[in-house]
């Protein structure tokens, strides 16, 4: 199954949510999730600053994330926004945001297929836009500081 919907590679991305793969599963099969630890990290203390679920991933990262919200919002947005409004207004103001951090947000808008899509990603604009001016502020003012001071105890 997994060889049928590979990651998408060289499109100018090094990383994408494992979700946009889950999702293309999901619309042709069905699976059964089970609700078990199976595993456990431990990360070093300092270590969830860089860690891939945090948010200096998806700053770094914002292409690829931006790729699986415009496939969401193009092959689930017509069948299920009416079961999970909430899920599709994420995923718009989410576009927005990581389109502004790509500074691929016209192309993405570009990208969706219907109308509704698009508008719904105008009208989720401000969010997204708040949560973009949110990441910048503490990319700059925390997380450079926290690195630094890391990496200074590392050398010393």
């Amino acid at each position: 199954m997994l060889k049928l919907n590979p990651y998408p590679e060289g499109a100018g991305f090094r990383f994408v949510p494992e979700s946009l793969i889950w999702n293309r599963l999901g619309r042709d099969y069905q699976y059964l999730s089970l609700n078990k630890v199976v595993r456990t990290y431990y990360l070093p203390t300092g270590a969830a600053l860089g860690n891939l679920s945090g948010r200096a991933n998806s700053i770094r990262n914002a292409a690829g994330f931006l790729q699986a919200d415009i496939e969401t919002l193009n092959m689930d947005f017509p069948t299920w926004f009416l079961s999970a409004p909430m899920f599709f207004m994420k995923r718009a103001a989410q576009l927005s945001r990581y389109g502004l951090h790509s500074k691929l947000l016209g192309k993405s808008i570009g990208a969706l297929n219907g109308r509704l899509a698009r508008l719904l990603v105008l009208a989720t604009f401000p969010l997204g836009l708040a949560v973009y001016v949110r990441d910048k502020l503490w990319f700059r003012y925390v997380y450079t500081k926290v690195k630094s001071k890391q990496l200074k105890e590392t050398i010393a």
